[in-house]
């Protein structure tokens, strides 16, 4: 099920197709699909597709050892923690049994 904008982020099991399941990394420091961007706007909010927007804020994710951005990913624990709120990204598991990234403490 490919998501649209303002949706909130699903996980579901490789099909190998591609499409909607490649994300890409960029030198904005955005995960991206096509123009949609990972984007979380509050503490234990959901992490929803919005249009990238190129102005960081809450569509930064950083895999900087020194937390220069908003994200930082631990090699130890494998998290990826939001600097400011010091969240985590998470998997949400909802009452219909569907999968949602989250951040949470």
């Amino acid at each position: 099920m490919g998501r649209k904008e303002n949706e909130k982020v699903g996980i579901f099991n490789c099909h190998g197709m591609g499409g909607n399941q490649v994300f890409s990394y960029t030198a904005d420091k955005e995960i991206r699909t096509d123009d949609l961007c990972l984007d979380v706007s509050r503490l234990s909010g959901p992490v929803i597709m919005l249009k990238c927007h190129h102005m960081r804020g809450n569509q930064l994710w950083e895999y900087d050892a020194e937390r220069a951005g908003k994200w930082d990913y631990n090699f130890k624990t494998h998290t990826l923690l939001h600097i400011i709120t010091q969240s985590c990204l998470s998997v949400n598991k909802v009452a219909d049994g569907s999968q949602h990234p989250t951040v949470e403490t």
